[in-house]
């Protein structure tokens, strides 16, 4: 299947900017533009990890015609747990699960049926704190939403474990750069402290030879 924009744009942040945009090109149009719109988040935020693959439907949608939404995604589109529920402006309301989906009747509005309690995070927040919401609330995603409300992204479980693997290996990479740092101030130190003894023995032995 195709890559995911958030991964791709985690690629293309790391590429010189040339190459950056020949690859942004080769994407296609409608890639490229999601890319760069994910490449205006900082990295390691909600906003550079998340993705803007999910559903979301106006509140005057019937569960009928949210049925018909999801049976038009594409193949390759990544599961969908929850359907996103927003006003006319696109400002994120509520949230209704597949299961509880299948529970009304066809003709029932989204925005009666809707789970307006929701969990949800803005583009800026750390990565590690968004991810440890994820897995204290055991959700599946974690909504990103601007200022105003307006549903930006997702951020998903996998996204998550990524974030918190790259943080366990940048602790270790930070550990060992400490440790590495600890011995040698402790071989710096053991030899100054060395040097000290010998100077003062030195001394001590230069002084004694003057009294005999």
């Amino acid at each position: 299947g195709n890559m995911d924009p958030d991964d791709a744009a985690d690629i293309v942040r790391d590429l010189p900017y040339e190459k950056a945009e020949t690859l942004l090109r080769l994407m296609g149009v409608e890639d490229a533009a999601e890319i760069r719109r994910l490449l205006g988040y900082k990295d390691g935020t909600a906003g550079g990890m998340m993705t803007t693959q999910f559903v979301a439907v106006p509140r005057t949608y019937t569960v009928g015609d949210t049925i018909e939404v999801l049976r038009a995604l594409p193949d390759d589109h990544p599961t969908v747990h929850y359907v996103y529920v927003t006003d006319e402006y696109g400002k994120l309301l509520g949230v209704n699960s597949l299961r509880t989906l299948v529970l009304f009747n066809a003709d029932r509005l989204m925005g009666d049926i809707m789970y307006d309690e929701i969990i949800s995070c803005l583009p800026s927040e750390e990565e590690e704190d968004v991810a440890a919401d994820i897995f204290k609330y055991d959700i599946p995603a974690m909504p990103v939403v601007d200022e105003h409300g307006t549903l930006l992204g997702i951020v998903t479980t996998d996204d998550a474990w990524d974030a918190i693997e790259d943080d366990v290996a940048s602790d270790k990479t930070k550990m060992s750069a400490l440790s590495i740092a600890g011995i040698t101030v402790a071989v710096l130190l053991g030899l100054f402290l060395y040097s000290i003894i010998l100077l003062q023995l030195a001394g001590s032995l230069h002084i004694g030879g003057l009294h005999y």
